[in-house]
């Protein structure tokens, strides 16, 4: 597929963009000017500056307030620290909440009372959240943050059994 040139025609930009995503490519739009509407919408990402049109503003998923393209660069940046750390939580809480669960269930099987009280429970449970506040702040791999991730619920049961004893 050639690559886009400034010079292509309006039209093709969505058709292009259209194509891109038939082949699983990412792509972009940035645009000042309501006649790119359609791209902007079509885009994976659709940038607009501050001084656009008022079309092409609310085509777009993203507006610039600053006339440099860095603000994308550290807020994806941002966002996959965001998510790494989102996944931490996420793991951490589960395979506590596991751990809970299992314990209850495995000591009630012997125990002829409940081995533990709801409101002990809920103790546990402050405490160890008040611990994952610092996770917001928790350094991320530099190598982590060099390629976009997705999502990923693979590891989550494993680790949920080997975390959660």
């Amino acid at each position: 597929m050639p690559a886009y040139s400034q010079n292509s025609r309006r039209a093709t930009r969505p058709e292009l963009w259209r194509r891109f995503g038939t082949v699983g490519m990412r792509s972009a739009s940035l645009a000042t000017v309501s006649t790119y509407a359609a791209a902007l919408r079509i885009a994976d990402a659709g940038i607009a500056a501050d001084t656009a049109s008022d079309v092409a503003k609310q085509a777009s998923d993203l507006m610039l307030l600053d006339k440099d393209l860095a603000v994308v660069a550290r807020a994806v940046v941002e966002g996959r620290r965001t998510l790494a750390n989102t996944m931490k939580y996420v793991k951490i809480t589960a395979s506590s909440n596991f751990g809970n669960v299992l314990s209850v269930v495995a000591a009630s099987v012997f125990l002829p009372f409940l081995p533990m009280l709801p409101i002990q429970l809920m103790v546990q449970n402050l405490l160890y959240d008040s611990a994952q506040l610092a996770l917001p702040w928790d350094r991320v791999d530099s190598d982590y943050q060099s390629a976009p991730r997705r999502w990923e619920a693979r590891g989550l049961v494993r680790f949920m059994v080997i975390f959660g004893r």
